[in-house]
């Protein structure tokens, strides 16, 4: 009885984690390289915005990157690194529009994820390319999907501005 018991929770954890890791790709490539960020986000082919602001907070044991554009709402990508390195995306707006949030989460269904390195720490360059695909959500328009695909640049507590024509504005993520 207590074997089956055993044998029972080892083949849901399994599945689990067969389903969590088996949607996405991460590569490590010490020499990528990129000087700008630039995510392409399109809503079921049609594009409708470009991601230049990051932002990298460190803490004790983990780092997240942030990727959105300044404004009044839109769409965001987090990279999330700790033991293991966790992009999501999602939406986010200036009043509490989603379930009385001010932001919400998107499932992936895939994404391709490549960094310059795994571990970071304050001050380091973080570099990177993704290209990801959401699963429809009931927070898009006609129950669409997301897609982004770009390089990203960011550093280790800092907040980086990125204008179009590529000039930047560099502040201490503290500060804001």
């Amino acid at each position: 009885m207590i074997e089956n018991y055993t044998m029972k929770k080892l083949l849901i954890f399994i599945f689990i984690i067969f389903i969590l890791e088996n949607h996405g790709s991460i590569e490590i490539n010490t020499n990528f390289k990129t000087s700008k960020t630039e995510l392409t986000v399109t809503e079921n082919d049609d594009s409708s915005e470009v991601l230049r602001t990051s932002s990298c907070n460190s803490n004790v044991d983990s780092l997240t990157v942030n990727i959105s554009n300044v404004g009044l709402g839109g769409s965001w990508l987090k990279i999330e690194i700790r033991d293991s390195i966790r992009p999501k995306i999602g939406l986010w707006s200036d009043y509490k529009q989603y379930n009385n949030e001010y932001s919400t989460d998107i499932e992936l269904e895939s994404y391709s994820l490549k960094l310059n390195k795994n571990k970071y720490a304050i001050g380091d360059t973080i570099m990177g390319h993704i290209k990801c695909k959401s699963k429809t959500s009931k927070y898009l328009r006609g129950n669409v999907f997301l897609e982004m695909e770009g390089d990203f640049f960011s550093i280790v507590g800092k907040t980086i501005l990125m204008r179009k024509d590529g000039k930047k504005l560099v502040l201490d993520t503290k500060d804001i």
